[in-house]
């Protein structure tokens, strides 16, 4: 198996690698056929998450146009190096307990090698990852999950998704090259498969009702110049906690 390492700026062990892995399994109903998929979204400390390409062309991560791939965990934020990834999927380590978020811009193979790489993405997914330590129940609170990352299309969720309870609704707020949009239609689809659709006001937000817990994908597409742009925003709400589990967790911290 083949690894490769984050770059950082501060510290000198990585806490976050990246390694290819061959794995098997079903695809999630609420996901599209293109684009990024992961096939969990939490995980405990060393325990990989594997991230899945899916491009119209083929393209394997390394071939692929990946024009921003990236790592938002405890305040600090890591580049993800994909050229020697000769697969179609890649497995990320973390080495950190708290949430995180993974935000990956991919496009055309034929796009890629352009100084402007990261305008030529046409799929941009931003992942919300628990990572826990294996000992207690509680994690570490994110920083950074509600702050722009950048991408040529990009959802951003102004509460933090990892506090909602069932009940709660979500805003979010959506972005083409760093432009708010007016008037967009966005989806947001459930763990059960149903879906709530909503367009952006005037400020180029929306909500939506947070009516189940587990894995919710929120997506909407755009069509300039005969291209098709694709932001999503995939996180899980938390099951609701029994007062048990609530006193032993106030135990623990």
């Amino acid at each position: 198996m083949m690894t490769c390492n984050v770059r950082r700026r501060l510290m000198i062990t990585p806490w976050v690698c990246c390694s290819l892995m061959l794995v098997s399994g079903a695809i999630a109903a609420q996901e599209q056929s293109d684009g990024v998929r992961a096939d969990r979204l939490a995980t405990t400390v060393g325990q990989p998450i594997t991230l899945s390409l899916a491009l119209s062309d083929g393209a394997t991560w390394a071939e692929a146009n990946v024009g921003q791939f990236i790592v938002r965990q405890s305040g600090e934020q890591r580049t993800i190096e994909t050229d020697t990834a000769a697969s179609q999927e890649i497995a990320l380590t973390f080495e950190r307990p708290g949430y995180a978020l993974v935000a990956v811009g991919v496009g055309p193979a034929s796009q890629k090698g352009f100084r402007d790489s990261w305008q030529r993405t046409t799929h941009c997914s931003k992942f919300i990852v628990r990572v826990s330590d294996g000992s207690r129940k509680t994690t570490p609170p994110g920083t950074g999950l509600t702050a722009k990352v950048g991408g040529k299309v990009e959802i951003v969720p102004l509460m933090d998704p990892t506090q909602m309870s069932i009940g709660d609704d979500l805003p979010v707020r959506c972005y083409f090259e760093g432009d708010k949009l007016v008037g967009q239609a966005v989806t947001a689809i459930a763990p059960d498969g149903t879906s709530q659709s909503g367009n952006t006001d005037a400020v180029a937000a929306t909500h939506f009702r947070m009516t189940q817990a587990g894995r919710w994908t929120v997506r909407f597409e755009r069509e300039v110049e005969g291209v098709t742009y694709t932001a999503e925003l995939i996180f899980e709400v938390p099951a609701p906690v029994a007062a048990g589990e609530l006193r032993q967790k106030g135990d623990e911290s």
